[in-house]
């Protein structure tokens, strides 16, 4: 049953990877929600510290990787001087 765990681990880990990668060479998460980002870093907190309260390596996995990238959309998000608005950027000829 373990290697069930891990396979859901894994697949679940694997699922916010792109999404991170996305937004790392964007250099942009406006498109993110507050809400969806304050309880994706609530419940990868709470996941992480029952994890560690169960002893489970394949769910403290998981819930580490899914943290870290939480992080970099989050860091993006804050990041944005117009807090997710549009930038309208305007071209000069030279």
């Amino acid at each position: 049953m373990e290697f069930v765990g891990w396979v859901s681990s894994i697949c679940f880990s694997v699922c916010s990877i792109p999404q991170a990668w996305y937004v790392y060479k964007k250099k942009d998460a406006s498109f993110m929600t507050w809400p969806a980002l304050i309880l994706w870093g609530v419940g990868e907190i709470c996941g992480i510290a029952y994890s560690i309260y169960l002893q489970d390596l394949p769910i403290f996995t998981n819930m580490a990787v899914n943290l870290v990238c939480f992080l970099i959309m989050f860091y993006y998000k804050i990041k944005r001087k117009d807090n997710g608005k549009a930038i309208l950027q305007t071209q000069t000829k030279g």
